[in-house]
């Protein structure tokens, strides 16, 4: 009888060696497999751009498919970068890589090497990156920041003023530095309506902290900013009128 339990206990143990080891080789057929599709898919995006990247991917199993496409986009950017023919196109496929990957001392080396490059319109996102950025060796500093702007498309200046007031938000910086941030303006003439909510904020900083010169300058201009275009209508006129003259 013990004989007969333990051959059974055998064959048992033995079936579930045989099943543990199925699993574990069709495991790595599938890794294999995600592998191989990666390879394949990357050939097809980074170059024939044949093939659809959904339909190779449906191939795989669904767990390993957010991590094969994840690669795949990873791939992609990082050739961009390679096929770059100057310090521009450089500079954006530099930046897209940086906006993609998670890690932030990963996203920080990216934006210091676009910083190495000449400065070029396309370099804001670095610029705002390090704007006042505590404790980094490129930290930029106001006055930095402000030059940029100022050497800016005059289309993209509204826009960098507000990407690099929330990025001074973000940061925590107190309400002083934050109107010390868009005092400039004060002594700008507006081109666009755009401008009115800088301009309000500039007049509910100034007031809080009873700065009557400039809460009464920011409302002046204010002013100014609710009879003038927006940017997207002056851009449209320009384009209409370029088209007139070609």
């Amino acid at each position: 009888m013990r004989s007969a339990v333990n051959a059974e206990q055998g064959k048992t143990a033995k079936n579930d060696h045989k099943r543990a080891f199925g699993i574990l080789a069709g495991a790595l057929l599938i890794l294999f497999a995600s592998e191989a599709v990666l390879r394949e898919a990357s050939v097809a995006s980074l170059k024939s751009k044949e093939k659809d990247l959904d339909s190779i991917l449906s191939s795989v199993p669904a767990f390993l498919r957010g991590r094969i496409k994840s690669r795949i986009e990873m791939m992609e950017l990082k050739d961009a970068i390679a096929r770059a023919r100057d310090d521009r196109e450089r500079i954006m496929a530099l930046s897209a890589l940086a906006a993609y990957v998670k890690e932030d001392g990963e996203k920080s080396r990216i934006y210091s090497e676009i910083l190495k490059m000449p400065r070029w319109p396309e370099s804001y996102q670095a610029m705002v990156y390090f704007l006042e950025k505590d404790g980094s060796p490129d930290r930029i500093s106001m006055v930095q920041y402000h030059q940029f702007i100022k050497e800016s498309p005059r289309f993209t200046r509204h826009s960098l003023w507000s990407m690099g007031f929330q990025e001074m938000k973000n940061k925590k910086k107190s309400g002083e530095v934050l109107l010390e941030f868009l005092v400039p303006l004060l002594s700008e003439t507006p081109e666009f309506y755009d401008y009115w909510q800088l301009y309000k904020t500039i007049y509910d900083l100034a007031a809080k902290f009873d700065d009557k010169d400039k809460a009464k300058r920011a409302d002046e201009l204010a002013t100014i900013c609710e009879d003038l275009p927006t940017i997207f209508e002056q851009m449209e006129k320009a384009e209409k009128e370029k088209a007139v003259t070609r």
